[in-house]
């Protein structure tokens, strides 16, 4: 049937009625070494069928490779195809008596089974009652089907050649089938692409031991390797290589049909067949073409610079490199901060010019910013930056004597200046001083820093000193005092900084050191105060700790102790009583020292008591009662009038009922 029927069995390209042709004819050894200059020739749009080309031979070679290649005028590759010839010697022809390329069958055979998918899933769908939409699906299954059978067959070839078929000898049919592998289509940055080849079936046994694969790419780059082995891979990424076109071809050689001697295939000349060559190495190429597409990238890195005294630049290595830039002409490294192009080369690693200040280095590729860095070219030592250049500034010198001291002392500031035009003091101090020199006593109430600016008309010098002056802090804890004792005992703790002399902690009152920190210090509510000072100055700070008696205990300052407060039991019996009776009161007392006890409320009595370590019992009676009465007991310490304590009752009265 007609080609047109199979969709998909010509090539991506079509050749238009009339359309130009041109062929390309390339010459090379088994080995890939050129024989002669590659010839190029136009073939007339009315001439089909057979084209005669010269190809001009400068090496000569016994085995030759001839690539032929057809373009259309605007470079489409339509078709290509290998060729092997060699030179035989006359009494011992060696005929390739087969010379089979089953492209056509091949893939006829595929076309049928892509077809044959087609049907089959459009069958299936069909009979599942599905809608129009799966069967679109089932034609695009078909067409994948097609695409990867493609890419299957695209490699792989069947040569048979008769090669030991020498007068008299009898020897049988060489075949080899084999499958080669490249890349199509465009690359870019990371993707990878990879040629392969391998033979899968040979019925030598030499050429599987024997077979070599040669890959050659060709472009803006080359690359070129040889694989003895009966397969071989090669893979790169598409940022390896420099963007453009690229032609790859890989070529299988069985380079073990060389010598036959002595009856049998392969062994070198020896005895009286040495006459009797094997001048024919089969050999297959396939060729593959690819673009590669790789965005523009760059790199760029310089460090800074030091400018001299009485100079306004200085220089820095700068290492730069633009890959695949879209305007090849324009790549260039600029400094962006000062509008300034250093180069305009792609790449390089040299000495640039750096002004004063940070600024912006960049790779570029015309107007764009590929990458960059930033700089900075900063006035030597000892110099500063007048806006011209790094000119020697002010020489200033400022120290304090001593740089420590205590409150209310003094240290005395010195400097001396040269080259300065005047001088002015800030910080702990103001004013205008010497531009050449002096020295000035100061007394800081705290730590202070002394600025000291002088000016030329180079720029200006900045000194600062410290005056240093002890600081610390001071805790002191809460406690309770017993009864009857006089202190408790508080923790203290304590920082001190910059102290002149020992750091010490006292109880003010007692005088008595706190031995560690922290450590404690008796205190009462008369006697609480704790001080830390410098024994080397007049630093000194102080803390209140707080000291409080138990409960049942007051403070009593005249006893200088938490003496324990009287407890006092009033009870009243009966506490109801008939209007115009007494109730008696018994009153129970303990404490250590001599009570006076009032009772009062519907009785008047004074009870002594003696101090003693137990409770004492004493009785009462109120007085007769016409009204409830509220009585109450008050006793207080003889020995101190704020030692005291009280308690009360009541005393309920029923009114007399008279008859009538």
């Amino acid at each position: 049937g007609s080609a047109d029927d199979f969709t998909g069995s010509r090539s991506g390209s079509q050749v238009e009625e009339g359309e130009e042709l041109t062929a390309e004819v390339f010459v090379t050894t088994l080995e890939g070494a050129p024989c002669g200059d590659a010839a190029t020739q136009t073939l007339p749009r009315d001439t089909q069928g057979l084209a005669s080309i010269d190809v001009p031979i400068i090496f000569e070679c016994p085995t030759v490779v001839a690539e032929v290649v057809l373009k259309s005028a605007d470079g489409t590759v339509f078709a290509e195809q290998t060729f092997n010839f060699s030179v035989v010697e006359e009494e011992d022809v060696v005929v390739p008596t087969v010379v089979k390329d089953q492209t056509s069958t091949k893939m006829l055979a595929i076309v049928v089974f892509g077809a044959f998918i087609l049907i089959l899933a459009s069958i299936i769908l069909l009979a599942r009652r599905k809608k129009k939409d799966n069967i679109v699906v089932a034609l695009a299954i078909a067409v994948v089907s097609f695409g990867i059978s493609a890419v299957v067959y695209a490699g792989n070839f069947y040569v048979a050649y008769d090669i030991w078929d020498v007068p008299n000898k009898g020897w049988g049919l060489h075949q080899v089938w084999g499958t080669f592998s490249g890349p199509s289509g465009t690359y870019r940055n990371s993707q990878s692409f990879a040629f392969s080849g391998n033979i899968t079936n040979v019925t030598c046994a030499n050429s599987r031991a024997r077979s070599r694969f040669e890959l050659r790419i060709t472009g803006p780059q080359n690359i070129s390797g040889n694989w003895n082995a009966s397969s071989f891979s090669y893979s790169r990424r598409a940022n390896q290589l420099v963007n453009g076109n690229y032609r790859g071809v890989v070529t299988w050689i069985d380079t073990g049909c060389k010598y036959f001697g002595g009856g049998r295939p392969n062994v070198p000349p020896r005895g009286p067949d040495v006459d009797f060559q094997c001048n024919i190495n089969p050999a297959r190429s396939e060729t593959f073409y690819f673009t590669i597409d790789n965005d523009p990238s760059g790199s760029v890195s310089a460090g800074g610079c030091t400018i001299a005294a009485g100079a306004s630049t200085c220089a820095t290595v700068v290492n730069w490199s633009i890959l695949n830039p879209n305007y090849p002409a324009s790549t260039n490294l600029r400094n962006l901060t000062h509008s300034y192009v250093y180069s305009w080369a792609a790449s390089g690693n040299a000495w640039q010019t750096l002004w004063y200040g940070t600024q912006t280095l960049a790779a570029r590729d015309n107007h764009t910013n590929l990458a960059t860095v930033n700089v900075t070219a900063s006035c030597a030592a000892g110099t500063v930056w007048t806006g011209s250049i790094c000119s020697p500034a002010p020489v200033v010198t400022l120290a304090a004597s001593p740089t420590l001291v205590g409150p209310g002392n003094s240290s005395t500031l010195t400097w001396t200046v040269s080259g300065a035009t005047s001088c002015t003091a800030s910080g702990g101090w103001s004013g205008a001083k010497s531009a050449t020199g002096g020295s000035e006593a100061v007394s800081p109430s705290a730590t202070t820093v002394y600025t000291l600016t002088c000016t030329s008309a180079s720029g200006s010098t900045v000194r600062n000193v410290t005056v240093t002056l002890p600081t610390g802090s001071l805790t002191a804890g809460g406690c309770t005092i017993a009864p009857e004792a006089s202190s408790c005992l508080s923790t203290v703790s304590w920082t001190a900084n910059n102290f002149l002399g020992a750091a010490q902690v006292t109880q003010t009152t007692s005088g008595v050191a706190a031995g560690s920190n922290p450590g404690t210090l008796a205190v009462s509510p008369d006697a609480r105060t704790i001080k830390l000072d410098d024994l080397g100055s007049n630093f000194e700070i102080t803390a209140m700790a707080n000291a409080s008696c138990s409960a049942g205990g007051v403070w009593v300052p005249s006893l200088s102790r938490c003496a324990a407060l009287p407890v006092i039991d009033l009870n009243i019996d009966p506490d109801v009583i008939r209007s115009g009776n007494t109730a008696d009161v018994g009153v129970t007392v303990t404490s250590p020292y001599d009570l006076t006890c009032t009772l009062t409320g519907g009785i008047d009595e004074t009870i002594d008591h003696t101090g003693a370590a137990t409770a004492q019992s004493y009785t009462a009676t109120t007085n007769p009662l016409t009204s409830a009465q509220i009585v109450s007991i008050t006793c207080v310490a003889d020995i101190a009038a704020d030692l005291s304590n009280s308690s009360q009752g009541r005393v309920n009265v029923v009114p007399t009922v008279q008859e009538i």
